[in-house]
Order: structure tokens, then C-alpha cells, then sequence
């Protein structure tokens, strides 16, 4: 069954090229993957909690690795796994409204400053008691 066309583009999407395994316990990263789905209008993410979905682990990643900090794995044109502020970045770069801020990301990822911020953040972000069945 294919999927409609997209509002945004007009265009049929593709299919998901990113999905990011985010913590639903993690109220930062809630709020995010909310911001992050009513951004992405092409259905070009794939939005998970780890907690839920443990596909990961056939990415080599443990579940040590993604409660640490977001991973994704891009699915086009090869699979690759990006975590933390490279994952942030790489979700920017498929959403239309979100390319703006490339410029931006792209120096604070070459001065390490975004990288550095999104570890302090990731390591003190606020917690809630995990749930298996909150989505992120």
C-alpha cells in the first residue's frame, strides 16, 4: 500500500532514510520527538523509543549505547549509525523547516561546542521512572 502524497512536497515520501531511538523517560527527548514528528511532513524519520524497540541491537548497538545518548541509523544510500549531536544533525538535514539551522549546527559541530553541549546535556538531562510503554 503506498502512502499518500506529503503536504509539504506534494510528493509521495520515500519512506523513512532515518530512525532515531530515542529515551521516553528522558523528558528532553519527548519533547523533542514531538517537535521532530510534526517537523518531519515527508515521513522521511523514524522515531522510537529504545525502551520499546530494541532493533537496535542489529546495528551492533547495546542497550548501555543508547541510553547514554540519541542514536540513528540512516538507511539511505548505506546503512550508517551517527549518535548524539551528529544524529541531531543528520535529523536536521532531512527536514525541510530544519535546514536553516545546518549552517549553525555545522560550526558548532566543527569547534566541538555542539558536541560538548549536547554530552553535558545528554549525561543531565531529567529522568522520569522508565516505562515500557511511553513513547518518545
Amino acid at each position: 500500500m503506498s502512502r499518500p502524497p506529503s503536504k509539504a512536497s506534494g510528493r509521495a515520501p520515500r519512506g523513512p532514510v532515518l530512525k532515531l531511538y530515542l529515551d521516553s523517560s528522558c523528558r528532553y527527548c519527548r519533547v523533542a520527538g514531538a517537535l521532530l514528528r510534526r517537523l518531519d511532513r515527508d515521513g522521511r524519520l523514524e522515531l522510537t523509543s529504545f525502551r520499546l524497540d530494541e532493533s537496535y541491537s542489529l546495528h551492533g548497538l547495546t542497550p548501555a549505547d543508547v541510553a547514554r545518548e540519541m542514536h540513528g541509523v540512516i538507511f539511505a544510500p548505506q546503512v550508517k549509525v551517527v549518535r548524539g549531536f551528529e544524529a541531531l544533525m543528520e535529523a536536521c538535514a532531512r527536514l525541510p523547516l530544519c535546514r536553516i539551522l545546518l549552517p549553525l549546527l555545522r560550526a558548532l559541530n566543527r569547534t566541538g561546542l555542539g558536541p560538548l553541549l549536547y554530552g553535558w546535556l545528554a549525561q543531565h538531562r531529567p529522568m522520569d521512572r522508565p516505562s515500557r510503554t511511553q513513547r518518545a
